[in-house]
């Protein structure tokens, strides 16, 4: 029911914009838009004026101003998937209040029972049947709803996904992919930096300026920005661009007021969160676990990780705009999806020249600026470093070998092939 009141709300004040716009028009000496025409007026019998007349396109383009705010930088967009874009948020912020809403009613109907006042418990069934709804409806668009999985899941092949490989893969051992949650490790990764004092935050940002500044970032799929080249304050410009352009789309100014220090302060904090020191360290201590003993916690590692620097990926920062769990409440904001990738050679701790197997393991995180306007004052970026996972994907240099092989065999097969049809 509040999403049904909130979308006829936002119809209603649509409207009312759009016919007070049309108002000003009439009332303007040069009819409402700068470097128009002046409109035609019709005039009565007595000479008096009755009425403007205004065309269907001054009409349509007024109303475009109410539906969707144009950005100088959106104007190849097709006006259709702008409008798209804000009927989705309005209705995914219209669900993010209503939940919101629903927790506070059962708040106060506890309270009510407690003072021995009547309130039925067919509210509560009803209300939580709907919670639910709300719940697998904002779960099913959530771009960090992966985060909350707490089986084992297989990181992508670093063998390619070609059929062939695949069905390798599926028949040869040993090979394990496991997603290790930063939360399970140990105390010193389960902290938020969110609140971090501002001397930390200072050292943070110096540490990531050098981090990225030696590596290179994609930044949703696009160009690989090579950090030292571009330089961090370009990168920081990059990520600030693709954040207002999304909100803009959107017209997400609607429910809180952002501007470029709110979107450099997310990019700054998303370099930080994705650096090689942030995910390389946590991926590192997450392998780590996984080769230790878990009869003896206390003991070495069954195999030693050496980072392999010729198989570095690029970092990776995705931006969306979207519902996103924080402190296991449903918000709605910016988004800030941090990836980054480490692979390692595994050897005996005594013997470093044959490397018995190989990892990859990839590290992955968000980060949320809410845009919903549920707190007052508004809700700084929130980034909770136990919210961590790494997937790991270890591999023997007996099957490496195999693969690798088999490969050249089908080449070979391949190029034969080829050359016989030629």
């Amino acid at each position: 029911m509040a999403s049904a009141i909130v979308a006829a709300s936002s119809a209603d004040a649509l409207l009312a914009e759009a016919e007070s716009m049309t108002e000003r028009m009439a009332a303007s000496p040069r009819g409402g838009m700068c470097g128009e025409r002046p409109r035609k007026k019709s005039r009565s019998a007595s000479g008096d004026e009755e009425f403007v007349v205004v065309t269907v396109e001054e009409v349509e383009l007024s109303l475009s101003k109410v539906v969707a705010l144009p950005d100088d930088e959106d104007d190849d967009e097709p006006g259709e998937e702008r409008l798209e874009a804000r009927v989705r948020a309005t209705q995914q912020v219209a669900n993010v209040h209503e939940i919101a809403l629903l927790e506070r009613a059962k708040s106060a109907r506890a309270l009510a029972r407690q003072l021995c006042e009547h309130s039925s418990d067919e509210d509560d069934v009803e209300d939580e049947k709907r919670r639910r709804d709300l719940d697998e409806a904002l779960d099913r668009v959530s771009a960090t709803a992966r985060f909350r999985e707490t089986t084992a899941a297989a990181s992508p092949s670093v063998f390619g996904s070609s059929r062939f490989f695949d069905d390798v893969l599926r028949a040869l051992q040993p090979r394990l992919a496991v997603r290790i949650a930063a939360r399970d490790l140990s105390d010193a990764f389960a902290c938020s930096s969110s609140s971090s004092s501002s001397s930390s935050r200072d050292q943070s940002e110096h540490q990531a300026r050098r981090d990225i500044e030696r590596d290179s970032l994609v930044v949703d799929g696009n160009d690989r920005l090579d950090g030292g080249r571009v330089g961090y304050d370009s990168i920081v410009k990059t990520l600030a661009k693709a954040q207002r352009r999304l909100v803009a789309r959107a017209d997400a100014r609607e429910w809180r007021r952002v501007d470029d220090d709110d979107f450099t302060r997310l990019a700054k904090l998303a370099l930080r969160a994705v650096n090689r020191t942030e995910s390389g360290g946590l991926a590192l201590a997450a392998l780590q676990n996984l080769l230790t003993p878990k009869r003896a916690p206390s003991a070495a590692p069954l195999l030693t990780p050496v980072p392999d620097s010729k198989g570095a990926e690029p970092l990776k920062i995705s931006l969306r705009l979207g519902p996103a769990k924080v402190d296991a409440r449903w918000r709605w904001g910016l988004c800030a999806l941090v990836e980054g990738s480490t692979t390692y050679r595994l050897f005996k701790a005594d013997d470093f020249d044959a490397q018995l197997a190989s990892a990859r393991a990839t590290y992955s995180n968000y980060l949320v600026l809410p845009l919903d306007a549920l707190d007052q004052p508004p809700s700084d970026v929130y980034f909770d470093r136990a919210n961590a996972i790494v997937d790991i994907e270890l591999v023997s240099a007996a099957l490496r070998h195999d693969l690798a092989c088999r490969r050249q065999q089908v080449d070979d097969d391949d190029a034969r092939a080829y050359a016989v049809v030629d």
